[in-house]
């Protein structure tokens, strides 16, 4: 089966609280690309978990309609980027280190051509892997977010919200995401430039989501 069968059969088994081997017997396949799968969608807000069943962690998909499945998943997202910001502000300073002058390209589609980009400030490294994946992780949760503001305008558009609760919705993962990026920013300010240019120049984008 290909990623988004398995999605969707996760999906259809999660109705009420089930164990990752339970799911896997249900779904079939390979049991890691299963495991990965639960895992994945747990991230993204679609399942989440629910206790155990002995040793067992429980899985159980959210309905992202409910208010109160929104604040979990909501809550989740904002908690988990808060640990990567706070386990950055931890780190050994500085976070980046220069390289020399950063030069890039980019398609301008009114000159019809591509424009040399040159940042005389310079070009800056993450100095280690660490730094790296928590930087990556923010900007992963940034994502997620972003996701849920998606979700909700699109639940707005078909009518499964009220314009009321998709705007409160949407202003709480905006005000997580300025909070959190502004924090980021002021708890390094040795580092600040650097971050803005790692972020200015890495490329977002949002999963495949539901929106029941």
């Amino acid at each position: 089966m290909n990623e988004q069968e398995l999605e969707d059969k996760i999906w259809d088994n999660t109705g009420i609280p089930i164990h990752k081997t339970g799911i896997w017997s249900k779904v079939g396949g390979h049991k890691k690309t299963c495991f990965d799968k639960i895992d994945e969608m747990k991230e993204r807000g679609e399942l989440k978990e629910d206790g155990f069943d002995g040793t067992k962690m429980m899985f159980v998909r959210l309905d992202s309609t409910k208010q109160v499945e929104f604040e979990f998943g909501l809550t989740f997202q904002v908690n988990m980027l808060k640990l990567s910001r706070e386990t950055i502000g931890k780190m050994k300073k500085p976070l980046f280190r220069k390289i020399g002058i950063y030069k890039t390209t980019r398609w301008s589609s009114g000159l019809r051509k591509s424009i040399r980009e040159i940042d005389k400030k310079g070009e800056y490294k993450p100095r280690t892997e660490t730094v790296k994946t928590n930087l990556d992780n923010m900007a992963f949760y940034y994502t997620a977010l972003l996701l849920f503001i998606s979700r909700a305008n699109l639940q707005l558009s078909l009518g499964l919200i009220s314009k009321s609760v998709a705007e409160k919705r949407i202003k709480k993962c905006e005000n997580a995401l300025e909070y959190h990026f502004k924090k980021l920013l002021s708890d390094n300010p040795r580092d600040s430039n650097a971050i803005r240019q790692y972020y200015k120049h890495k490329i977002f984008g949002i999963d495949r989501f539901r929106i029941d």
